[in-house]
């Protein structure tokens, strides 16, 4: 597609772009492709769709929404881009997400998410917290940018 971070002209009587804002209009563009068939996505556009998303989700309505949306059948997906970007605290938390999952397996079927989640009130709201407070510790768009700029064509 293209390199989601060019220079500001100077000239330009506008502030620079943060880095959030370059990978969300950046999402915004591809969020279309990715959910009328994300495996035709590049791989450095799908690790974004999956990073933004998981974001989105998770800071919108904590892990219960994540897993109860479409994308929670993205979850192992999620923690190798994370892997792959270099994250470690923010695959940590996603991880141990997946351990709190009430089921061994994590189906693909948004009907049986919705089921097993409404089932399980409260049991994120720790690692919630654990990722809201990661920003601080993190910076996973940053992260997200630098990778996303090396690999992409």
């Amino acid at each position: 597609m293209f390199k989601i971070f060019k220079k500001q002209n100077k000239k330009d009587n506008q502030l620079p772009k943060s880095t959030q804002q370059i990978l969300s209009e950046t999402f915004t563009n591809l969020i279309a492709a990715f959910d009328k068939d994300a495996k035709k996505l590049s791989p450095p556009d799908f690790n974004l769709c999956l990073i933004e998303i998981l974001e989105m989700e998770v800071n919108n309505g904590g892990f219960n929404l994540y897993f109860v949306n479409s994308y929670g059948g993205y979850i192992q997906q999620t923690i190798d881009a994370l892997d792959t970007i270099g994250s470690k605290v923010f695959k940590e938390i996603l991880q141990k997400a997946k351990k709190l999952y009430p089921s061994d397996s994590i189906s693909e079927d948004r009907s049986e998410r919705v089921e097993l989640i409404m089932d399980s009130e409260g049991l994120f709201e720790k690692l919630d917290r654990e990722f809201y407070a990661a920003y601080s510790k993190e910076d996973i768009h940053q992260m997200l940018l630098d990778y996303y700029n090396k690999h992409k064509k």
